[in-house]
């Protein structure tokens, strides 16, 4: 189905399935080709939640190691903060990547099913009008 200056342009694949979409602008989608790319971004969320556990499993294992003596005290007060503060920002980034991939795969289901009702409607307006 083309559309007009400013509007998408598709391509239909196989049954059920849209290979790519192009705008005037030149903006173009591949929602297989998103799909099929979600996985490699699962992938390093599952390394980054990796990484995250062994560290934080280190670190737990070693606990305050730097002594209770006032030198070890105020090592403690300056680094226990900033180590908390690094593993938060890797679980977050962990998350943000997650969510990326959800995402992803969401924007692709949501523009096949937008796409394909659009085709089923005007299906439905070309066959009311003995189109």
């Amino acid at each position: 189905m083309a559309g007009g200056p400013g509007q998408l342009n598709t391509v239909a694949g196989g049954p059920g399935q849209l290979n790519t979409v192009a705008a005037d602008a030149g903006y173009t989608a591949q929602p297989s080709d998103l799909q099929s790319a979600a996985p490699q971004y699962d992938w390093v969320s599952q390394q980054l939640q990796y990484v995250y556990n062994t560290l934080s499993l280190a670190l737990d294992a070693e606990g305050a190691c730097w002594g209770n003596d006032d030198q070890g005290q105020a090592f403690g007060a300056k680094y226990c903060p900033l180590a908390i503060s690094a593993l938060q920002q890797m679980s977050n980034t962990n998350q943000g990547v997650q969510s990326m991939v959800d995402s992803i795969c969401t924007w692709a289901k949501n523009y096949v099913n937008a796409d394909e009702a659009a085709q089923a409607s005007a299906a439905q307006v070309g066959s009311d009008t003995g189109q």
